[in-house]
């Protein structure tokens, strides 16, 4: 690979952009105060545990990994400039750019190479890790070309090598494209190319500023964007959602993502009154989804009865599992429900009451509340526990990190802890590794019959992600990945 001038270190970089001494650092074009609601503004390496969000903020800025998203939640290059993916899908090969860690020096393919095999190795606490199955090699083929070898298509692989967690970690640091100075949060500075160096400044309208990152809770974030202290947040959740819906911010500069995922619960165990399958769909069934998103006072939180999301975001092949009880209206459902479950329980002295686990805030609390009154409709209670406690229903929050329709299935697969059935989990083995769609589909339905059948989940609703942006920055756009990565923020509006 052949060696380009160094970047430019860091105080210069500031003092090129105009952003260290005179009045540039809080000026109207100074940094864009960004805070990402969570705790703890800490970089950490996901190949031994799942980064929190402020984490997967700071590792999409300063890391990346081959590739990764854009604004608009779509693949764009990372470390790798570009790619090619052979006909029959098994062989990925990237060409990586000239790039530095952050520690200025050289990032070679042969340290790249050895990073991936970690990533999806045997070892790896790599979320991800578990979803690429099937890696044969990863090899570095040239000094600026490495390939990805698998033993059967993955169609989703870019999707996932884009996201957060497969950011690529070298001694704790990564390459860019962007470099954190710690303050008292952090100040993210673009990283200058070499070539543009010497070049005259660009026009304002392509002008762009460093990112000053903050992790608060969302009461926090939201006080400071109110008070004109934070111009961007980034990572609200359901469970803040009513401290979203009662701070008056205008409608205009809320984000709200069509974010595509699983937002349910898990059934834990089949234990007692959840020993019977028919139950558990019953459970499932007593639910009044509409009435639970519409209580949040988001409209477009879209309430689901299906294990994946509807046909419009699948591949036709691929279309989701309609369950019996959606060609009911409400009230026979509700009377279905009250049926089964008084013949389960027609034995017992005392009225079963079910643990649910669930995280803390308000959104939370309503989302207890509304699941609370639909079991006392058909004779069951509930009692809300912490999220780590011991629980018979626990709810799942995630957005997809891909179209994969395999993702959701494998969520509810023996090895995550839940209950599932092991048949199920044969069939999803056998899916992932057919030859052609056409099979792949037919034992995909096969598997999601059986889980539904079983009934070890209950969906609720599509996950509901939102941010919060100002005039000062016009680059937030609604995505399915719901990713906002920093480095795409940063542009002046003109």
């Amino acid at each position: 690979m052949s060696r380009r001038p160094r970047l430019l270190p860091l105080a210069f970089a500031l003092a090129a952009t105009g952003m260290v001494g005179g009045c540039g650092l809080f000026s109207d074009d100074g940094p864009l105060r960004v805070v990402v609601i969570g705790t703890n503004l800490k970089m950490s390496n996901p190949d031994q545990g799942r980064p929190s969000p402020v984490a997967q903020a700071l590792l999409s800025a300063t890391a990346q990994g081959l590739v990764s998203f854009d604004g608009d939640g779509q693949i764009e290059p990372g470390l790798a400039e570009r790619w090619v993916v052979t006909d029959d899908g098994l062989s990925y090969i990237f060409r990586l750019r000239d790039a530095d860690w952050s520690d200025g020096t050289q990032v070679t393919t042969r340290q790249v190479a050895a990073m991936l095999r970690t990533q999806f190795g045997p070892r790896s606490k790599n979320r991800y890790a578990r979803e690429i199955s099937g890696v044969e090699s990863i090899r570095a083929m040239t000094a600026q070309v490495i390939e990805i070898r698998l033993r059967q298509p993955l169609p989703h692989l870019l999707e996932i090598l884009a996201q957060p967690d497969m950011a690529l970690l070298r001694n704790g640091r990564g390459w860019g494209p962007m470099r954190a100075t710690p303050e008292k949060g952090a100040l993210l500075l673009a990283v200058p190319k070499a070539e543009d160096a010497e070049e005259a400044p660009q026009a304002a309208g392509d002008a762009i500023r460093p990112v000053d990152l903050h992790a608060r809770s969302a009461a926090q974030a939201l006080a400071r964007y109110r008070n004109k202290e934070a111009d961007v947040i980034l990572g609200g959740r359901f469970a803040d959602y009513p401290l979203l819906s009662a701070s008056g911010i205008d409608n205009n500069r809320i984000i709200v993502d069509p974010a595509e995922g699983m937002f349910g619960l898990f059934i834990t165990h089949d234990d007692g009154i959840l020993g019977s399958a028919e139950v558990r769909r019953a459970l499932s069934m007593a639910i009044r989804r509409t009435a639970l998103t519409q209580a949040m006072g988001e409209p477009s939180w879209t309430p689901l009865v299906t294990l994946r999301p509807p046909l419009d975001k699948q591949e036709p092949a691929y279309a989701p599992l309609v369950p019996a009880f959606a060609a009911l209206d409400e009230a026979a459902r509700i009377a279905n429900a009250r049926a089964i479950i008084a013949a389960a329980t027609d034995d017992l002295e005392r009225k079963p009451v079910l643990r649910i686990a669930l995280p803390d805030g308000p959104g939370a609390d309503l989302l207890f509340a509304s699941l609370r009154a639909d079991l006392r409709v058909v004779g069951l209670d509930a009692i809300k526990v912490k999220f780590a406690s011991a629980a018979d229903l626990r709810l799942i929050d995630e957005v997809a990190p891909s179209r994969d329709p395999f993702w959701y299935v494998r969520k509810l697969a023996c090895a995550r802890g839940n209950l599932c059935n092991s048949i199920a989990d044969a069939k999803i083995e056998e899916a992932m590794r057919a030859p052609d769609a056409a099979t792949k589909a037919a034992l995909l339905r096969e598997a999601e019959t059986i889980l539904m059948e079983t009934g070890g989940y209950i969906p609720l609703a599509e996950p509901l992600r939102w941010s919060v942006t100002s005039p000062r920055s016009n680059a937030l756009k609604p995505n399915p990945r719901a990713r906002h990565p920093l480095n795409r923020l940063t542009t002046i509006p003109s």
